[in-house]
């Protein structure tokens, strides 16, 4: 393991990203993921527990018109809407990118995130980060 991420830092992220729940419930704290959108038929549509069948993620948006129900990801509307990669790990790659001094094999090292995905990932979030998300 790379000794260039601190232990406070480490400690810090691996509480937030020791389950998929609590990373995601630090995701909405932070605004990255939304407790409500609006559904196409113009109804509020709020964040629902369902199965891992309907979503891997264990929670959808539903529509609150009965006479729609329409279902959606909770990553819709987001910034990660086109993503499949663990709330946990964008955490753990989130708190790495912040450590300047780490390059991508310590990231992979800390994360098990792909080299090629660190990469993109990197990439994809300086971008977001200057155009204003």
């Amino acid at each position: 393991m790379p000794s260039v991420l601190s232990r406070g830092v480490f400690s810090e992220m691996m509480r937030l990203t020791e389950t998929e729940e609590a990373a995601r419930r630090f995701l909405l704290q932070q605004g990255i993921l939304r407790t409500t959108i609006q559904c196409a038929c113009t109804n509020t549509m709020t964040l629902r527990p369902c199965s891992a069948t309907e979503s891997p993620d264990f929670q959808e948006f539903r529509c609150q018109a009965t006479s729609c129900r329409k279902t959606k990801s909770c990553r819709s509307d987001s910034y990660l809407s086109n993503s499949n990669l663990p709330f946990a790990k964008l955490i753990q790659l989130l708190f790495c990118f912040a450590s300047k001094n780490l390059t991508n094999v310590d990231i992979v090292a800390y994360t098990g995130v792909y080299r090629k995905s660190v990469g993109e990932w990197k990439g994809s979030l300086l971008e977001a980060a200057t155009s204003g998300f």
